[in-house]
């Protein structure tokens, strides 16, 4: 099986899964832990099929300068700001999860998040999917860092609602 094909499958399911869990949210108004849990296991299954197999060539590299994104938006402004933009919102996501999940320093979170983003890297490097890029470690560890504050910014709007509604 191609990995064009897995990736093409592996979407399909993730946003038929999304349609399903915002359905069943709308009709019983509440959302299920058991639905969160597999709606976040899809996004990273689909996060995963797209750092490695993006395209059906192999290509490999490494870019160690952050400010060779300067350039690229010079060059063609518009690929890199979809780029710069798909990049940082792709982690977004994961970063409000694992925030909801794990209730650990945000220092930390961020610190096993650049280890992760690191390997990833790393592996599309080695495995020859991909570039090792400093832009993308930055990116992905800014949208990580964005869905972390995120969830923080609304979990206290919420506990700040509900005391409203208390007195």
């Amino acid at each position: 099986m191609s990995p064009s094909l897995l990736l093409y499958i592996g979407l399909m399911i993730f946003t038929n899964y999304i349609f399903y869990v915002v359905a069943i949210s709308l009709i019983n108004k509440r959302f299920n832990k058991i639905h969160i849990n597999i709606l976040a296991v899809l996004y990273f299954a689909v996060v995963i099929l797209l750092s490695f197999f993006k395209s059906s060539f192999n290509f490999t590299g490494m870019n160690l300068n952050p400010f060779t994104m300067i350039n690229d938006f010079k060059n063609y402004y518009k690929l890199t700001l979809l780029l710069v933009v798909s990049n940082t919102v792709i982690y977004l996501p994961l970063g409000v999860f694992i925030r909801f999940k794990i209730k650990i320093k945000i220092p930390k979170l961020i610190g096993g998040f650049l280890l992760y983003i690191v390997f990833v890297e790393t592996l599309q490097y080695v495995s020859h999917t991909g570039i090792f890029d400093i832009n993308d470690i930055i990116l992905n560890t800014l949208g990580f860092v964005i869905g972390v504050y995120s969830y923080n910014l609304i979990n206290r709007h919420n506990i700040n609602y509900k005391q409203l509604g208390n007195e």
